[in-house]
């Protein structure tokens, strides 16, 4: 498949040029609502914002994509930034 090898050498590159901004993110299949909120609260907290759900059957397209989808934390008001 073609995404999956593109993982791979964007894996190869990255391991052999260390950069502080980029990171490749671990593919993971959703299996279920459930699994999708587990895996989505993980990342958040780890400190990421979200995550990128992406249709199996799409292709990637530079720009915005019917085929991948934003799942990220809605910050309503100030008091929801926990500051203090």
């Amino acid at each position: 498949m073609l995404n999956t090898h593109f993982q791979h050498i964007l894996v190869k590159l990255f391991a052999e040029k260390p950069c502080g901004f980029v990171e490749v993110a671990q593919k993971v299949e959703c299996r279920d609502e459930k699994h999708l909120e587990e895996v989505f609260q993980d990342v958040v907290d780890k400190g990421g914002e979200g995550i990128i759900l992406r249709d199996p059957n799409s292709f990637y397209v530079a720009g915005r994509s019917r085929g991948f989808l934003k799942h990220k934390v809605r910050i309503n008001s100030i008091q929801d930034l926990n500051l203090y």
